[in-house]
């Protein structure tokens, strides 16, 4: 009985291990819209999907996919993850209680492009600060890691102009 108890504990830690979502820091960005106009821009290269995938979601730019119909070219950088904070106190009591209390491991990430005009490049670099936040109940929501990395960098983008 006492074997079977654990190798049902062990299988439910690991099933619900993969509830996790993402969240933005600082907590303003969260909710930060772009209700500027956006300036058409072409992706030179949009094979890295990653980079893609969040440029895409940040709304900062209207993305074409004819060079011809813009004069601002985007060119991505692969994103480096530069800081990493596991909480290792908050996932134990988090474990411990079947994760119904949520935990946060913070990751701090350098997102780089270049913004390609006819008069020059403008080299642009943001470090974006995106938590992954485990806990049993987001087993039913959206994970939106390349949603919630697009409202980081239009919250840092805003900032720098």
């Amino acid at each position: 009985m006492k074997i079977k108890t654990i190798i049902i504990l062990s299988l439910a830690m690991i099933l619900l291990n993969s509830c996790y979502s993402f969240k933005v820091f600082p907590k303003e960005y969260r909710k930060i819209e772009n209700k500027e106009v956006q300036r058409k821009a072409y992706i030179i290269n949009n094979t890295l999907e990653n980079e893609f995938d969040i440029l895409k979601s940040s709304e900062l730019f209207e993305i074409v996919e004819d060079s011809i119909n813009t004069d601002l070219k985007i060119k991505l950088y692969p994103i480096k993850k530069i800081e990493d904070s596991y909480n290792r106190s908050g996932a134990a009591v988090s474990f411990l209680t079947l994760y119904q209390i949520p935990y946060y491991n913070h990751h701090v990430y350098k997102f780089k492009f270049d913004e390609i005009e006819k008069n020059g490049i403008t080299k642009k670099e943001f470090e974006l600060n995106v938590a992954t936040k485990v806990w049993f109940w987001d087993m039913f929501t959206y994970k939106g890691y390349a949603k919630e990395m697009g409202k980081s960098l239009l919250g840092e983008y805003r900032i720098m102009e």
